[in-house]
């Protein structure tokens, strides 16, 4: 029986017509990055320093790439576990979260985090994180097993 020297977990999205890969690695093709890497359909390029841990969920958001992990610095800045790039450099996505980002997505125009703790705002517990662009509020999504998000829970 054969058995694998490592495992290599990657998450990927599409950036600016270029293939994002965040995950647990230094180099992609040869190339230094930090758990995040970019495919521009000949070689491998770092996004600035990348990030100080692994990444574990990716999506593109209002224009600007979102990476969420357990790392809490992205390209040298301190961002606690979500951050921003906007093509050339990170940047925090407000305070950040509690406890490592395990899923991002968008839905209908908010994005929403999936984490095992709440953002560093106060508000209720049965509420998921949602992003507005520019602060962390409440999405009106009720949380599952307390960290993502399962139906609407506005009525309208």
């Amino acid at each position: 029986m054969v058995r694998p020297v490592s495992t290599v977990r990657v998450r990927l999205a599409v950036y600016n017509n270029e293939l994002i890969a965040g995950g647990y690695f230094t180099t992609a093709g040869g190339v230094p990055c930090n758990n995040i890497a970019r495919w521009d359909g000949s070689a491998w390029q770092a996004l600035g320093s990348g990030m100080d841990a692994p990444v574990s969920a990716l999506t593109v958001y209002n224009g600007e790439l979102i990476a969420g992990g357990s790392f809490t610095t992205a390209g040298g800045v301190e961002c606690d576990r979500i951050a921003r790039w906007d093509g050339s450099a990170w940047q925090a996505l407000g305070s950040g979260m509690d406890a490592p980002v395990s899923a991002l997505t968008v839905y209908n125009g908010e994005l929403i985090a999936g984490a095992r703790s709440r953002p560093r705002a106060a508000w209720s517990a049965t509420a998921s994180p949602a992003w507005d662009g520019s602060s962390w509020a409440p999405s009106g999504r009720a949380w599952i097993m307390g960290w993502v998000p399962l139906r609407s829970t506005t009525t309208s």
